[in-house]
């Protein structure tokens, strides 16, 4: 029973430390500029992306809250290092 106790300790220590990180940012955009916008963020990142940057993965979209539209970029980072890494690389 102790090794069972043991066992679910150390498994639920290493899921808690072993969470990637999102960043998410949110921009305000009329909806005839949505299209320009994917295309100038697709050629930032294109041109932004080599070997030192850790992104796991990036989702752009167009999101509706109450005040209006906007355009929602998530980009996800394994941990915190690597998100912090990558911020201090394009400032």
């Amino acid at each position: 029973m102790k090794t069972l106790k043991l066992f679910l300790v150390l498994l639920f220590t290493t899921s808690i430390s072993a969470q990637g990180v999102v960043d998410i940012t949110y921009f305000d955009l009329p909806a005839d500029k949505v299209g320009e916008f994917i295309r100038t963020h697709k050629q930032f990142m294109d041109i932004t992306l080599d070997e030192d940057r850790k992104i796991e993965g990036q989702w752009v979209y167009r999101h509706w809250y109450g005040s209006g539209h906007a355009v929602v970029v998530e980009t996800y980072f394994a941990s915190a290092e690597t998100e912090s890494a990558s911020a201090e690389d394009t400032s």
